[in-house]
């Protein structure tokens, strides 16, 4: 928080996010994320979502991708998903282990909703990214390099992967620019 020695004359020494100028739920995250509002400032930082699947030692292979964004993508993508979910009918939140037939909470969405929600999300999610990323391990090659010992104080090959996604710069992966 910000203290009023660290306030330019004529400003509000609470920080942004808890003044009359931010109301916005998102808009309060952003300034959480990146401390400022101020137009004249520069941020490179962006958000990465990633999502996990098979990151045990059971499974063959680890996987995780996701989606890099600036500001402007995930305030678009945040204002539009939850449109695009109700369009179809489908209760947020959206994880793909809901369509799981028969046990899943959406189940019982027929495959031609599925197809229509996913014709229209492809799109949307390339239009707010700046970048996909996506890392795959196999569980043999995790066990080759990591002792027992050691993978046991871990989550499983969970760790490596978002490394690699997250410590190395993005160049040295391959990723693909979209915009």
């Amino acid at each position: 928080m910000a203290s009023t020695a660290d306030v330019a004359p004529g400003h509000n020494s609470l920080p942004v996010c808890l003044g009359d100028e931010n109301f916005n739920r998102l808009e309060s995250l952003w300034w959480v994320m990146h401390q400022s509002d101020d137009p004249k400032r520069f941020t490179s930082v962006v958000t990465m979502y990633l999502d996990e699947s098979a990151t045990d030692d059971a499974a063959p292979v680890a996987v995780v991708g996701g989606l890099i964004l600036n500001k402007d993508g995930f305030e678009s993508f945040d204002e539009a998903f939850p449109k695009l979910l109700e369009k179809h009918g489908i209760p947020p939140p959206l994880h793909m282990k809901d369509f799981w037939r028969p046990q899943g909470r959406l189940a019982n969405v027929t495959n031609n909703t599925r197809f229509d929600l996913f014709t229209e999300l492809v799109p949307l999610i390339n239009k707010c990214k700046l970048y996909s990323v996506a890392a795959t391990l196999t569980t043999a090659k995790y066990k080759k390099h990591f002792e027992a010992k050691f993978r046991k104080r871990r989550n499983g090959p969970l760790w490596c992967l978002f490394y690699d996604l997250c410590g190395h710069q993005p160049s040295t992966r391959g990723t693909q620019q979209v915009r």
